[in-house]
């Protein structure tokens, strides 16, 4: 528990009045202040359940009119290989070479093609 508490703090911490959290059992969608203030924590899921999650993630995000979500993976994260599965769906890095802190994708894309994004790993180590 602390391991996840170190690597995904907004899952754990006090809400902002303005602010929401939605927890499940595949993934927590953290809210913040304004509408590009979003992260997708503690990833728990099937590789092949990574469309739905992500199609239920950004039917989260636009019916609260937000456009895009930071993913950030954990080195706990499931299913392995979730920055590449994001990727290989249009998911780009934020900058060249990142591999630090989580990833970006389109909130109004099903097909995520042709995306911006940023995936990096939080915590992880290579």
């Amino acid at each position: 528990m602390l391991r996840e508490i170190a690597e995904y703090p907004n899952s754990f911490g006090p809400l902002a009045a303005d602010s929401e959290r939605i927890e499940t059992s595949r993934y927590t969608l953290c809210m913040g202040r304004g509408s590009s203030w979003n992260t997708v924590q503690r990833q728990r899921f099937d590789a092949a359940e990574i469309d739905e999650v992500m199609a239920e993630v950004h039917a989260h995000l636009r019916g609260r009119g937000r456009g895009s979500t930071q993913w950030e993976v954990g080195s706990a994260a499931q299913p392995a290989g979730l920055v590449d599965l994001l990727l290989a769906r249009g998911v780009v890095p934020e900058r060249q070479g990142a591999i630090a802190q989580g990833c970006h994708g389109p909130a109004h894309s099903p097909t995520y093609a042709g995306s911006g994004g940023a995936p990096r790993r939080s915590g992880a180590s290579g």
